[in-house]
Protein backbone atom coordinates (compact mmCIF):
# COMPACT_ATOMS: atom_id res chain seq x y z
CA UNK A 1 0.00 0.00 0.00
CA UNK A 2 2.86 2.66 0.80
CA UNK A 3 5.10 1.50 -2.25
CA UNK A 4 1.87 2.32 -4.46
CA UNK A 5 1.17 5.75 -2.71
CA UNK A 6 5.20 6.28 -2.95
CA UNK A 7 4.88 5.03 -6.59
CA UNK A 8 1.76 7.05 -7.48
CA UNK A 9 3.44 10.27 -5.58
CA UNK A 10 6.60 9.52 -7.96
CA UNK A 11 4.41 9.66 -11.36
CA UNK A 12 2.58 12.77 -10.14
CA UNK A 13 6.13 14.20 -9.23
CA UNK A 14 7.41 13.43 -12.91
CA UNK A 15 3.83 14.94 -14.08
CA UNK A 16 4.19 17.89 -12.41
CA UNK A 17 8.06 18.42 -13.73
CA UNK A 18 7.17 17.64 -17.34
CA UNK A 19 4.30 20.21 -17.04
CA UNK A 20 6.49 22.74 -15.87
CA UNK A 21 9.10 22.30 -18.28
CA UNK A 22 6.31 22.31 -20.64
CA UNK A 23 5.23 25.75 -19.48
CA UNK A 24 9.29 26.93 -19.39
CA UNK A 25 9.04 25.65 -23.15
CA UNK A 26 5.74 27.39 -23.91
CA UNK A 27 6.69 30.75 -22.40
CA UNK A 28 10.36 30.80 -24.16
CA UNK A 29 8.13 30.10 -27.41
CA UNK A 30 5.45 33.39 -26.60
CA UNK A 31 9.11 35.23 -25.32
CA UNK A 32 9.79 34.66 -29.33
CA UNK A 33 7.07 35.05 -31.24
CA UNK A 34 6.34 38.31 -29.34
CA UNK A 35 9.74 39.60 -30.41
CA UNK A 36 8.51 38.44 -33.91
CA UNK A 37 5.62 40.40 -33.43
CA UNK A 38 7.62 43.63 -32.66
CA UNK A 39 9.76 42.91 -35.63
CA UNK A 40 7.27 42.33 -37.90
CA UNK A 41 5.68 45.50 -36.79
CA UNK A 42 8.52 47.47 -37.55
CA UNK A 43 9.10 46.38 -40.68
CA UNK A 44 5.62 47.02 -41.58
CA UNK A 45 5.37 50.53 -40.62
CA UNK A 46 9.20 50.73 -42.68
CA UNK A 47 7.06 49.59 -45.38
CA UNK A 48 3.97 51.81 -44.86
CA UNK A 49 6.75 54.92 -45.40
CA UNK A 50 8.37 53.56 -48.21
CA UNK A 51 4.96 52.74 -49.80
CA UNK A 52 4.50 56.79 -49.38
CA UNK A 53 7.58 57.87 -50.40
CA UNK A 54 6.76 56.06 -53.77
CA UNK A 55 3.83 57.16 -54.13
CA UNK A 56 4.98 60.84 -53.93
CA UNK A 57 7.98 59.97 -56.46
CA UNK A 58 5.63 58.50 -58.79
CA UNK A 59 3.35 61.29 -58.52
CA UNK A 60 6.20 63.94 -59.34
CA UNK A 61 7.41 61.72 -62.01
CA UNK A 62 3.96 61.93 -63.63
CA UNK A 63 3.54 65.59 -63.02
CA UNK A 64 6.95 66.02 -64.69
CA UNK A 65 5.94 63.87 -67.64
CA UNK A 66 2.84 65.92 -68.50
CA UNK A 67 4.77 68.79 -68.02
CA UNK A 68 7.42 67.53 -71.00
CA UNK A 69 4.54 66.12 -72.63
CA UNK A 70 3.30 69.83 -72.77
CA UNK A 71 6.44 71.36 -73.22
CA UNK A 72 6.81 69.32 -76.85
CA UNK A 73 3.96 69.25 -77.94
CA UNK A 74 4.37 73.41 -78.07
CA UNK A 75 7.64 72.78 -79.38
CA UNK A 76 6.08 71.15 -82.44
CA UNK A 77 3.64 73.66 -83.06
CA UNK A 78 5.68 76.09 -83.07
CA UNK A 79 8.03 74.15 -85.72
CA UNK A 80 4.86 73.85 -87.61
CA UNK A 81 4.09 77.42 -87.56
CA UNK A 82 7.88 78.07 -89.01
Amino acid sequence: MVSQVEGDLQRAEERAEAGENKIVELEEELRVVGENLKALEVAEEKAQQREEEYKKQIKNLTDRSINMSLIVNTALKNCRIL
